[in-house]
């Protein structure tokens, strides 16, 4: 089955060429030497204003619009900076602050004399890889925020599509992906497939694929285990000690 290609925007003319685009996606290391899990176990239940201070998204509305959009998103930024330390933050992880970062200094950069539409659109597409990255938002694989297509900042890494590949455990097994192996995995798969210009079809796919093969083992494993747990001591017959009264040292 050919890769789904994402349908062009009319307005392209008014937002960044895909064919210009720089895409800098560096390969992640697939082996650091420690994992990069939190300090603590995720806090449930996040919302937005976990992560920074509400009233750093209400700045006093000015024209151009755009410098009231880059007001908002400054005050944005430094409020998550501040409340969200790299180390020792039971939030979020510090792959996670730095991504949250470079999305907010990437429109921070692009958002000087933009007309009143593209403001609208930079700041919900700014809210949507925010909210995504800290797991606020579910994206599934087909989602804007990892493509180039009508975006006007570059695409989120694939680690953050559904099933999400967390550098922590987000508990029921989900994420535990403390090396970055698996994202690191699917970032290959889906950059051979054409990614980020393309739906990755066949790569996901496999993922799936791969998934239920690992859930079919575990289960086998678990039913051996089960099975093992079972027997009892007496089947073993009784254990023998040559000298009984001799005390353990």
């Amino acid at each position: 089955m050919p890769p789904t290609r994402r349908s062009t925007s009319s307005q392209s003319m008014r937002r960044t060429s895909t064919s210009t685009q720089s895409i800098a996606h560096a390969d992640p290391d697939p082996g650091p030497e420690n994992p990069l899990n939190l300090e603590h176990p995720k806090e449930p239940n996040l919302t937005l204003s976990d992560f920074m201070d509400p009233r750093a998204q209400r700045t006093e509305e000015s024209k151009p619009y755009w410098r009231h959009l880059a007001a908002q998103l400054l005050a944005a930024r430094n409020s998550f900076a501040a409340r969200n330390p790299a180390a020792d933050n039971p939030r979020c992880s510090a792959l996670d602050r730095a991504a949250v970062l470079a999305v907010y200094n990437e429109a921070l950069r692009r958002v000087e004399h933009m007309c009143k539409r593209d403001v609208q659109a930079l700041d919900e597409e700014v809210t949507k890889k925010v909210e995504t990255i800290l797991d606020l938002r579910c994206a599934e694989v087909e989602d804007a925020v990892f493509y180039v297509d009508s975006a006007f900042l570059r695409p989120l890494e694939p680690q953050y599509a559904q099933p999400r590949l967390d550098y922590y455990d987000r508990g029921k097994g989900e994420g535990s992906d403390g090396y970055g192996r698996a994202a690191w995995m699917r970032l290959r798969e889906w950059r051979g497939e054409g990614w980020p210009r393309v739906v990755p079809v066949r790569a996901v796919e496999r993922e799936k694929r791969e998934r239920e093969r690992r859930r079919r083992l575990r289960r086998e494993v678990d039913e051996d285990l089960e099975g093992l747990e079972r027997v009892v001591a007496g089947e073993w017959g009784e254990e023998v000690d040559a000298d009984p009264e001799r005390p353990w040292r």
